[in-house]
């Protein structure tokens, strides 16, 4: 992502106010100076004491600002505005309104409002060792086991080399420092499964495969249509749903969102989902953690 920057180096007389509403619990917009004016909703990068943090600059007349007393040049300057869509006043006003209805600090509920990737930390990543083709200086029975467990060429974690290979982390560093092994650094996290739409569901009953097929036939003319699939609890909805899913899924650069009307249904249908499909799809929901968003 590139970042534009405020030159911020500039401490002169002509710095102009900022207020920043920042994503942590705070309820008010902090001042900032910058060398040109910023429009609010821009996303920016701003330094809070020894941390850099992700804010956006906010309206005056919304949200209140304590640093008035201090000229504009001893405040802090922001350090870079994010090559991102600004946030709309809509949007602000939103933000605005759910943290006085709701009685939470107006940072925390914009923390809500931004790509988990901007306010988490980054993905954990992972060093992993391959064989370089070389040679130790000398070679020993334990260097020799890392090397034959190494052979294959794939790239090892270091608790996975001491395991297989019995020996210590330092024979496995060792042997990184004389350059018989390559270091890696490898994201942790990965791409959900893609659910396989060829696999087959269960065999329908008429009056399923008749709904089954008027849904898929909606799928195939890629044009919004609402339909209400009518029927008792355990008649077979979901699975006649799951027929119009895999029709989408086939198409390329098929996808499908489903909306669930309730958390408490989650856990059953994903479950349901992966049976019919062998692959979880991404789950979103109130009770994920920041990470699991960010994945």
């Amino acid at each position: 992502m590139s970042r534009t920057s405020t030159d911020s180096a500039d401490p002169g007389k002509d710095r102009i106010r900022i207020p920043v509403l920042l994503t942590m619990p705070f309820a008010h917009a902090f001042e900032y100076n910058a060398s040109r004016p910023l429009a609010p909703g821009s996303v920016v990068r701003v330094p809070l004491g020894r941390q850099h943090r992700i804010g956006v600059v906010w309206d005056r007349d919304s949200t209140s600002v304590d640093d008035r007393a201090l000229p504009a040049a001893r405040l802090k300057p922001v350090e870079a505005v994010l090559d991102l869509p600004p946030l709309g006043a809509p949007l602000r006003r939103f933000i605005d309104w759910v943290a006085d209805y709701t009685l939470s600090p107006a940072g925390a509920v914009l923390r809500m409002a931004l790509p988990p990737r901007l306010v988490t930390a980054p993905a954990p990543r992972q060093i992993r060792y391959r064989a370089s083709g070389q040679q130790p200086q000398r070679m020993t029975a334990a260097r020799e086991r890392v090397l034959a467990l190494l052979a294959d060429g794939r790239a090892r974690p270091l608790a996975d080399i001491t395991t297989r290979a019995r020996v210590s982390d330092g024979v496995v560093r060792t042997l990184a420092r004389q350059g018989v092994l390559e270091q890696r650094v490898v994201a942790t996290e990965h791409a959900p499964p893609t659910p396989d739409p060829s696999r087959p569901g269960p065999v329908l009953s008429p009056p399923q495969a008749a709904a089954a097929r008027h849904l898929c036939d909606a799928v195939r003319a890629r044009a919004f249509a609402p339909i209400l699939l009518a029927g008792v609890t355990g008649s077979g909805k979901t699975e006649v749903y799951f027929e119009a899913i895999a029709e989408a899924l086939a198409a390329p650069g098929g996808q499908v969102l489903v909306l669930l009307p309730e958390i408490a249904l989650t856990s059953q249908w994903l479950d349901r989902f992966h049976e019919r499909f062998g692959a979880e799809p991404a789950p979103w929901h109130s009770d994920l953690a920041m990470a699991a968003r960010r994945r």
